[in-house]
This record gives C-alpha cells, sequence and structure tokens, in this order.
C-alpha cells in the first residue's frame, strides 16, 4: 500500500500534470492539482500532523505539540515513531500515568529494533517519575549491555545516581564520559555524582568546563549553585540558582521550580541579600 502512495503522489499525478500543461489543458490542469494536494494531504496526513507536532514542540508550545502528537496517534495504522513522539510529549508534560498507557498498548505493536530501543528508553524514564528506580534501572542496565549510545548515558547517568552504590554510578558516568566528553547532560551526571562523593575539586573541573558550553537545562546550575555552596563560595552559588530559575522546567526535570526558588531564598538569606 505504502509503494502505491509513493508511486501515485510522485510518479503519476506529476507525470499526469505535465502532459494536461503540455496540452494546455488548464482548467483541467486547476482540478486536477486540487485533487491532488486534496489526496496528497490525505495519504500524508499522519506526515503532517507530526511537522506540526515537532514546530510546535521546537517553539516550547508543548500543550499544541500534544494535540497533533494525539490526533497523528489516533489515525488508523499510525506508525510506532508517532506513539514514541507522543509519549515522550506525555512524559515533558508530566501525564506520566497516560504515557504509561501508550506505552503499554505500543509495547503490543511490531517495530524495529531501533523503535524498542527509543521505547526502551522511554519506559525506563516513566519508571523513573513513578518512582520505580529498581525497574528503570533493570532496563537501562539491559539496554547498555546491547550498546553504548549518548542518549543512554544521558538519562542512565541520572537516575543510577539515585541508587544505593554510588561508586557504581561513578564507574558508569565515567564510562560516559570517555565515550562522549562534550555532552552536557553526561557532564553534569558526572558532577553531580563527584558532588555526592564529596570529590568538591573533581567536581568544579567538570562544572567549570559544562558553563563554559551554556547548558540550557536547570539541573546545570542547581547542581553547581549547590557546589559552590559546598565550597564555602555564597556569591556564587546564589549566582548559579538565580540563572536557574530562569531555566525551562518540565515534567523531565529532576528539580522543580519551586525546589529551586526555594534553594534560592535559602541561600540568599546566607548571604544576606533577603
Amino acid at each position: 500500500m505504502a509503494k502505491i502512495k509513493t508511486l501515485l503522489i510522485y510518479v503519476v499525478f506529476p507525470i499526469a500534470l505535465l502532459v494536461l500543461a503540455l496540452g494546455r489543458q488548464y482548467i483541467l490542469m486547476g482540478l486536477f492539482i486540487v485533487f491532488y494536494f486534496t489526496v496528497f494531504v490525505i495519504f500524508q496526513y499522519e506526515t503532517i500532523l507530526k511537522i506540526l507536532t515537532g514546530y510546535n514542540s521546537k517553539r516550547e508550545r508543548l500543550d499544541k505539540a500534544i494535540s497533533y502528537a494525539f490526533k497523528a496517534y489516533k489515525l488508523k495504522k499510525s506508525t510506532v515513531h508517532t506513539s514514541l513522539m507522543f509519549i515522550y510529549l506525555l512524559l515533558k508534560a508530566a501525564k506520566y500515568d497516560k504515557a504509561g498507557e501508550i506505552i503499554e498498548a505500543t509495547e503490543q505493536r511490531k517495530m524495529t529494533d531501533q523503535e524498542a530501543y527509543s521505547l526502551a528508553i522511554n519506559k525506563a524514564l516513566y519508571l523513573w517519575k513513578k518512582n520505580r528506580i529498581n525497574e528503570s534501572l533493570e532496563i537501562y542496565e539491559k539496554l547498555i549491555e546491547e550498546g553504548e549510545s549518548t542518549v543512554l548515558y544521558g538519562s542512565y547517568g541520572y537516575i543510577i545516581s539515585l541508587g544505593n552504590d554510588l561508586n557504581k554510578a561513578l564507574e558508569l558516568n565515567e564510562r560516559a564520559y570517555k565515550y562522549n566528553s562534550s555532552n552536557k547532560a553526561i557532564l553534569d551526571n558526572l558532577g553531580l555524582i563527584y558532588i555526592k562523593l564529596n570529590k568538591l575539586e573533581e567536581a568544579f573541573d567538570i562544572y567549570e568546563e559544562l558553563m563554559k558550553k551554556s547548558p540550557q537545562f536547570p539541573e546545570a546550575y542547581y547542581n553547581m549553585a549547590e557546589l559552590m555552596y559546598k565550597m564555602k563560595d555564597t556569591d556564587s552559588a546564589v549566582r548559579h540558582m538565580k540563572n536557574c530559575v530562569q531555566m525551562k522546567f518540565d515534567g523531565l526535570s529532576t528539580i522543580t521550580q519551586e525546589q529551586a526558588q526555594k534553594k534560592l531564598d535559602q541561600l540568599m538569606r546566607l548571604q544576606g541579600s533577603l
């Protein structure tokens, strides 16, 4: 069916239009153009909805993005890729229960190895947000056995830090750093583990490197502020926490804006500016 659609849209219709144009059948050609675009929209409706989803997501219009993704997901024979896009947006919007429903439904479908890999990462994120940390870690451990990736290290590196074995978390995050030392999430994860293990000088080196990259997620500035506080530099801690509260927070953030604001208030009181 997909091959027939492609043949009609990209071969048959264009040739027919060319024939009509050469024959100067302009009225008929105009009608045919309207028909062509109508058929194109019908055949490519899911793709159009996904483009609108991506457009609104990039502009932080999360509600609109979810609305378009839902329409695409509900189409008969929508692709697994659409399901994955919808799940991720639901997680970002903190609609965890709905994301769980879509994950469960999608698991029953046939998919490629890459799609199964992406679904597993989304499921691990969902389990983390439902505070099912051990189940989330089990998924990550299976995935890492299959192969490394920056995306995998970025999420696994943080969630493993929530477990009881910080030495294992350190080993994983140092491994991630060797794999991709320029990735901002990997740098943040490693710096956070160093802070938890009270390796403050090592943490400072990592966060100094991270800050040069101007990260656009709140955790980087929150953790840098925590580090500066531990290193007795309250003024720097306040400055970084102010940057933190100005960042964009969503359902996949590891902290909330309320937590950041509360911490900023505490730091400013210690500083004497509040």
